[in-house]
């Protein structure tokens, strides 16, 4: 009786955290779709606001799919991701050494509470290179989130680098083609977009099929290190 009475109250508490989010992420969402539209018509002045607003939502965990998008939205497919790379890779980097510094303590003590910091250490020292990548592409935990996880590691510098730029190049490529293929970014961040071209359809199937395959193998390979991503 008292398990299945928490296990109500524990349903309850979710259903409430998850309405609150709600909440918080319309506002959040709009303010977004506003000040993104105001860059795309500010010329020089607004990408250099856009470059700030990429660093603060790299450095504050926000998801880092919407900075993307935005990114092929303000920029086209090939700018965009050129300029996807680059700040989530430049701003991650500042995040991983912030975490490899400052804020060690503070990133270590919730990797532990967790369970994760003892295995994402060993998985990561092991496996180098090759793990981050494995890392970047694989949905286990969000893009900004793992910069700083990465950090409080034993993985070095250099592998982390080359790791996330290559492991993050996949899903990159396809969040900023579906923010350069829609009209307006509120389109994009509703999911109602207008479809797009014969080659952009292409482009966009040809990534998502690469993207779920190779996640799904990623998947495996997390399992047997004894990280479970979900």
């Amino acid at each position: 009786m008292r398990r299945t009475a928490r296990q109500a109250a524990s349903l309850l508490a979710l259903l409430g955290t998850l309405a609150a989010l709600g909440a918080l992420t319309a506002p959040l969402s709009e303010l977004l779709i506003g000040s993104i539209d105001w860059i795309r018509a500010s010329g020089p002045r607004g990408l250099l606001v856009f470059v700030a607003l990429y660093a603060g939502a790299t450095w504050l965990m926000l998801p880092a799919s919407w900075s993307q998008m935005a990114s092929g939205f303000l920029l086209g497919p090939l700018l965009g991701f050129a300029s996807a790379m680059t700040l989530s890779t430049g701003f991650g980097l500042i995040s991983f050494l912030l975490a490899r510094t400052w804020l060690r303590s503070w990133v270590a003590q919730r990797l532990a509470r967790r369970g994760w910091l003892s295995t994402l250490d060993e998985a990561v020292v092991s496996g180098g290179l090759s793990m981050v990548i494995l890392l970047r592409i694989s949905p286990l935990a969000p893009y900004n989130t793992m910069s700083y996880a990465l950090g409080v590691t034993g993985v070095p510098t250099r592998s982390y680098l080359l790791g996330s730029a290559i492991g993050g190049a996949l899903p990159m490529t396809l969040y900023t083609l579906l923010g350069a293929s829609a009209p307006d970014l509120a389109a994009v961040l509703s999911g109602e977009a207008e479809p797009p071209g014969p080659l952009q359809w292409i482009g966009l199937s040809v990534t998502v099929l690469a993207t779920l395959a190779v996640t799904a193998r990623v998947r495996q390979v997390l399992r047997s290190r004894g990280l479970n991503p979900g």
